[in-house]
Parts: C-alpha cells; sequence; structure tokens
C-alpha cells in the first residue's frame, strides 16, 4: 500500500541569486554571499547586468512574498498528515457530524491560530 504524500510549497528564504534568476531569466552569472560587488556577469552584454538597485528591490519583492506566506508555513506544520485528516472526515461522515466534527475542528483551530493575513 502506498502512502498519500502530499507536498506544500512555500517561497523560500530569498537571496540575491533569486532576484537576478527573475530580473533576468536564463542570463548566466555567479554571485558570493550576496554581496553585489561580487556579481560576475557573463553574458555578452555587459549592459544587461542588473543594477544593485534592480536587485534590491526585486529582494524586496521577494521577501514580501516570503514574509505573506508565513502563515501557510506555521499552519503546515500544525495540521496532521492527510492520512489522519481523512480518518477523521470518514468517522465524521459516519456518524453524521460534519459540522462539528474532529476534522472540521482540526483545521479551524490552525486557521483561527494562524490567521490568513488581510
Amino acid at each position: 500500500m502506498s502512502t498519500l504524500r502530499v507536498r506544500e510549497t512555500f517561497p523560500k528564504y530569498p537571496e540575491y541569486g533569486d532576484a537576478i534568476l527573475e530580473l533576468r531569466p536564463g542570463k548566466p552569472f555567479s554571485i558570493s554571499e550576496n554581496d553585489y560587488s561580487t556579481l560576475n556577469w557573463y553574458d555578452d552584454s555587459d549592459n544587461d547586468k542588473p543594477t544593485e538597485k534592480e536587485i534590491l528591490d526585486k529582494m524586496n519583492e521577494l521577501m514580501e512574498r516570503y514574509n505573506n506566506s508565513l502563515y501557510r508555513r506555521q499552519r503546515y506544520s500544525d495540521y496532521v498528515s492527510v492520512e489522519e485528516q481523512l480518518e477523521m472526515l470518514y468517522n465524521d461522515i459516519k456518524s453524521g457530524n460534519l459540522e462539528n466534527g474532529s476534522w472540521i475542528n482540526h483545521i479551524d483551530e490552525i486557521k483561527s491560530k494562524y490567521p490568513k493575513p488581510e
């Protein structure tokens, strides 16, 4: 019997390389330790190299995306496994207790604990 696995994807903590990849997809470069002075641009046109301001602006955008997913990361770590949730749902359905059963109470508790930002 196989185990049901659900993998949630979250934005990772952003680095300069992530910002550069979003700004100039497919362009070859290297950078060390989020230090703009170490950015090596391997593209033929040097004028396509992103400025430090462009990278910092994109980093702010990526950080906002990362911070806005905090509630999802927190919820994910508190939810019981999908298998356990399905068992709860099955038992709630069999007992006719969908509106106040163990599954809905479990989900409501976590959603209350980690509300979605406005």
